[in-house]
């Protein structure tokens, strides 16, 4: 079942073009080098596993410039915020929310992108019944968003804590 994907009219090239040089200048100005590194990586890590996941499922690897460039804008503060709010929870807490944390990125990303062309996601578009804010966000896929929260919570746990500068979040 195909669902409208769709999102919005087509905004103004220069209204685009200011949202954009925003973003990355606000980044620019508030990441530190070593987290615009971090983020770097951890988008390219990413992209090798949504690539492998890909071809899992589908049969074909896949992965877009557009996911790692707004993984790379987006991780610095939106992964910061999410474990300075859950700080004080335990782990097993953190794991259970982290799809919520992963909601979040995609329909900030989704939308964004969304934003930039025309209403359409380049990077990513789920058209299944349980997708959700116009493709961006997929139900089924809260099982793995869990086991990434695992993943990612036990790696902070043991020796990630203070890699990201919880102040950029914050600010």
């Amino acid at each position: 079942v195909e669902k409208q994907t769709k999102w919005q009219r087509a905004l103004p090239a220069h209204v685009k073009a200011v949202g954009l040089a925003g973003a990355v200048g606000i980044w620019s100005w508030k990441v530190s080098v070593p987290n615009k590194l971090f983020a770097m990586a951890i988008a390219s890590v990413y992209s090798c596993i949504e690539y492998s996941f890909n071809w899992t499922l589908d049969g074909v690897g896949h992965t877009t410039w557009q996911q790692w460039v707004a993984n790379v804008l987006y991780l610095p503060f939106g992964f910061p915020a999410y474990h300075a709010l859950l700080a004080g929870f335990p782990p097993l807490c953190r794991v259970a929310l982290f799809p919520l944390n992963i909601y979040c990125l995609e329909i900030i990303e989704g939308y964004a992108m969304m934003a930039l062309y025309d209403g359409i996601n380049p990077a990513w578009i789920y058209k299944t019944k349980d997708a959700f804010c116009h493709g961006n966000c997929r139900a089924y896929f809260a099982p793995f968003w869990l086991g990434m929260g695992a993943v990612v919570t036990g790696i902070s746990e043991v020796s990630l804590n203070g890699t990201w500068d919880l102040q950029v979040a914050l600010r």
